[in-house]
């Protein structure tokens, strides 16, 4: 016997999942025909047929827990990933977990105009080559608006 899905619909019409548990990835899954499926592409794929080799299943409402298949656009892993960053999705800053600056580091790196930049890369042993991509606003550049 197969657990059933179900799902309550919110003002934003996602189909919320209520029958499944969220897996370690955050988003419910589903067995069937001995194969697991996240519910939202096992969704997809009952009711637009199967996603095609190469192509992603991503969501654009963000919401994890949402199977709603019209809330699902098929794409290519660029992408998914061009729209995760566009949405603020993925780690930067120091919720990037190889960061060894902090913010208020960085803040201090764009303000300085005392030291070389090879000092500064030795003063928060970090590479040379961080210091320049912060000085030049090729990282951490939402931090600009801050300054």
């Amino acid at each position: 016997m197969q657990k059933e899905i179900k799902y309550n619909i919110d003002n934003n019409n996602c189909w919320n999942c209520i029958s499944h548990a969220p897996s370690s990835n955050g988003r419910p899954s589903v067995s069937r025909n001995k194969k697991v499926y996240l519910i939202y592409r096992y969704m997809y794929e009952k009711k637009y047929g199967e996603i095609p080799k190469g192509m992603v299943a991503r969501h654009i409402c963000d919401n994890p827990m949402c199977i709603n298949p019209d809330h699902i656009l098929l794409g290519t892993h660029n992408d998914n990933v061009q729209d995760c960053v566009s949405k603020r999705r993925h780690s930067f800053g120091e919720k990037n977990g190889h960061t060894k600056l902090r913010e208020y580091q960085v803040i201090e790196i764009i303000k300085d105009i005392e030291h070389t930049r090879k000092e500064l890369a030795e003063i928060y042993k970090c590479k040379y080559s961080n210091i320049v991509d912060i000085k030049l606003g090729r990282r951490w550049t939402y931090l600009k608006s801050n300054i």
